[in-house]
Parts: C-alpha cells; structure tokens; sequence
C-alpha cells in the first residue's frame, strides 16, 4: 500500500454521485477524494488493486449513511458519512494501515469542508475554517507539541497569517480571568508580533521545504495556583519551548516563548525567537567572549549523535550530553544578569 502526502488545494468533488446510484459507488470514484490540508500520510492502494478493493453502503437506523472503502486485506481506507441524508457526504475519514488518522468535515452542509481533525497517530488538532479558503483561522483542540509544530510551518512559509491562530486571544483572557496587569503585558507582545517575526524571517534564511521537525523541549509546565495568579482558576503553562527542527542534517532551534493551556488548546503570547535558548541574544551581542562559546555549542550540536544502536554509539551519545552540559555551564557563567 503506498503512503501518500497531499498537499492544500487539491479540490473535493461536489457530489459522490447522483442520488438513484449514490449506494453503488465504486473504488475509484471514493478514491477521487482528497485531504483538504497539507501533510496528511494515509493509505492509497495501487491502481492494480483497486478491483480487489470492497465498498460497502450501510445505513443503521437512526444512524447517518456511509461509504466504507475496504482495501485487499479489508482495512479501512476510507468512510464517507452523509450525517443529513442527501445522498452526499459531509464527512471524509482517511486511514493509515486500517486505522483513522485524518478526516475533513462539512458542517453546514454546502460540499466544502469548513473543520480539519487529525486523529490517532496523526495528533489531535482540530482546526476551524471560517471562509472557506482552506486555512485553519482558529483551533478547537490542539497539544504543546502541535502548536510548535505550526509555529515551524509558519516560518518555513514566511507566513505570519499561519501564526495567528496560535495567539491567545481577548475571549481566552477573559476566560481564563486573566489580570488586567497581565493581559496588557501579552496585548502589548502580540503587537509587536509581526514586527518580530519579520526580523526572525530576516535571521533565519536556512529552513525551507527539506526542513523537518523533530520535536518540542521544554521542562514540566507550571501549574500557578489562582491565588497566586490572580486568576479564578490555576494557570497552567510553559515558561518557555524549545523547537528542534533540520535541514540536511543541520539541526536549527527556535524558541517558542510562553505556552499557555486554554481548555484543550494551547497558545503562544509571542512570536518564535532564534536560538536554543541557552543565551541571550543580546548578552552574546555585547560580551565578546560569550560568542565562542555559543559557536562551540553550534557545531557541536551540528555533529550530534543520532541513535544509541550499539554500545559505542551509546557512550557517544553520553560524551556529547556531558560536553553539551559544560558548555552550557560556560555559558551560564558568562551572561550577564
């Protein structure tokens, strides 16, 4: 079975059918249907297997109508749901080995799918269109890890509109009780956002579509009790993340500033910043002998170990965490208050 990433713009048919032979649909006609957002690995079968594939029509009582496409081995490839009975689906599940990772939905009913799920292995987020451009204006759920994982499309885009969705908004705020002290403080961050992250675009010039993530550092989100916080409720967040990405086997750092947990979505208050985090940008600007340093810190962290597969490689890697530890001691030690 072949994996396929397809990219936004592919464009969803407006009917599966006509109403008098909606039932009899055949593999390739369900096959003809598309994910409407980038990135989504699913199963696709072969062209010479497509004969060997199986579409089922069912319609429990009560329950909505669906196309269920079964691969040679009878997984799931794909499930179409008519959820308000016009003979057209309103729902598009897509499987990876038998098992749902993504599917687009039509909540008004128009053809056009307006909400994006990833589901399983594939995440959690669960994005929201609102004019229908195929491009998520705010999220309904989405991890620490998925939102730095948007934050590295959006720079590999140079698209700050990609971004937005991720910013806590005024609603947020005022649901989470937020101060007034500290809602000025983030009002006054998100203003300089776009500002900010043109200059990060003008550094960062070496990530394009070769570049990859591989994951998301931070240490334990802190938990601030409502009386401390001001809040009416406890405050959870992180002080800051650490995004890892690569580009040909260079590895590069962004940092994503605070994350703070809003429901089942997380949100940025800030645009990315370059860097591991290790120092400051302005110290390493201003004190001379902190740029060594960081420049060790860069190359070593170029050459790093991949996989521990063997003993040797295992004491490898303990080697590289000890210098990498040292030098940051080094670091520590040189940035100025």
């Amino acid at each position: 079975m072949a994996r396929e990433r397809i990219w936004t713009g592919l464009t969803v048919m407006g009917l599966l059918l006509a109403s008098s032979l909606a039932r009899a649909a055949t593999p390739e006609q369900i096959l003809q249907y598309r994910p409407k957002q980038e990135g989504i690995q699913y199963s696709t079968p072969r062209p010479e297997e497509y004969a060997s594939c199986k579409v089922h029509w069912t319609k429990p009582q009560g329950g909505p109508g669906q196309w269920l496409l079964l691969d040679p081995q009878g997984r799931p490839l794909r499930r179409l749901l008519d959820t308000n009975g016009d003979n057209r689906p309103d729902v598009w599940c897509y499987y990876l080995d038998g098992v749902e990772v993504y599917r687009d939905i039509d909540t008004d009913f128009d053809g056009e799918p307006d909400q994006y799920r990833w589901l399983n292995s594939a995440g959690m987020k669960w994005g929201v269109d609102l004019n229908r451009d195929h491009k998520i204006d705010s999220w309904k759920m989405i991890s620490a890890e998925e939102v730095s994982q948007e934050i590295l499309q959006a720079v590999i885009a140079r698209d700050l509109t990609r971004l937005q969705p991720l910013f806590i908004n005024e609603t947020e705020m005022q649901a989470l009780h937020l101060p007034a002290s500290e809602t000025a403080r983030i009002n006054d961050l998100q203003k300089q956002a776009s500002q900010k992250f043109q200059a990060l675009l003008a550094r960062l010039t070496s990530l394009s579509d070769k570049t990859h993530w591989l994951h998301l550092e931070t240490t334990a989100p802190l938990c601030i009790p409502a009386d401390t916080a001001g809040t009416k409720q406890d405050l959870i967040k992180y002080g800051r993340g650490t995004i890892l990405c690569e580009t040909d086997s260079k590895n590069e750092w962004l940092q994503t500033g605070e994350m703070i947990k809003v429901g089942l979505t997380w949100r940025i208050i800030d645009a990315p910043a370059v860097g591991d985090g290790s120092a400051d940008a302005t110290s390493a600007a201003t004190d001379p002998a902190l740029q060594p340093l960081l420049d060790q810190l860069r190359d070593l962290d170029q050459k790093a170990p991949k996989t521990a597969d063997s003993s040797a490689a295992a004491a490898e890697i303990v080697t590289y965490n000890l210098t990498r530890a040292n030098l940051l001691e080094q670091i520590r030690d040189k940035v100025k208050p």
